[in-house]
């Protein structure tokens, strides 16, 4: 009768951890990963006195580039 009692209680104490376990993997694996900002938008616009055919050359901190034309009035936009 001793040794059904303590199975019973190994028993009981390894669905518990595998209950615990699982609880933990599935709330874990629920949460979604907190990013920075990284589509950040913005419009650049500016007049430019410059010959013809002249372009203007957008870049950030981390090289990337956006090469305008600007338009006959000087004008360009970058959004």
């Amino acid at each position: 009768m001793l040794n059904k009692k303590l199975a019973f209680k190994r028993t009981l104490v390894a669905h518990a951890l595998c209950v615990a376990f699982g609880v933990g993997v599935v709330s874990f694996g629920g949460m979604s990963i907190a990013y920075a900002q990284s589509n950040a938008t913005g419009t650049i616009y500016g007049k430019v006195d410059a010959p013809s055919g002249a372009s203007v050359v957008i870049q950030n901190p981390i090289q990337v580039k956006a090469i305008l034309r600007p338009k006959r009035t000087g004008t360009s936009l970058s959004s």
